[in-house]
């Protein structure tokens, strides 16, 4: 795993105040070795209060998340620049979330690397 993620997500383990799940975490590192693979770059990745954690990349022109609320509910939100109403879709799985993921990307969402 990259950008320092399993370190990230073991300070959240570690974190009682978090009440994030075994489960909730063994998704989030499952699909974040998934993203490894992509050239995607790196994201946030942030604990939220109800217990998930959250995947996101954010510029002035978009805004793309993943909600990781378990081993079998990841919801991908997209939220396009000078937009009111954001795109949500939940997968059951952490392959599925990344195909919707990358097919968002060639669409809308620029959140790839560019290589000189």
């Amino acid at each position: 795993m990259t950008w320092n993620a399993d370190k990230r997500l073991n300070e959240f383990a570690a974190d009682p105040d978090l009440l994030l799940t075994e489960e909730v975490l063994t998704a989030a590192r499952t699909l974040l070795d998934l993203l490894t693979g992509t050239g995607c770059v790196r994201p946030g990745i942030f604990p939220d209060t109800d217990g998930e954690i959250l995947i996101e990349w954010s510029s002035a022109d978009y805004v793309t998340s993943i909600s990781v609320c378990g081993r079998n509910r990841f919801e991908l939100m997209h939220l396009p620049g000078g937009v009111v109403e954001s795109h949500l879709t939940t997968h059951t799985s952490a392959e599925d979330c990344l195909t919707a993921l990358t097919q968002l990307l060639h669409i809308q969402a620029p959140i790839h690397e560019v290589v000189p």
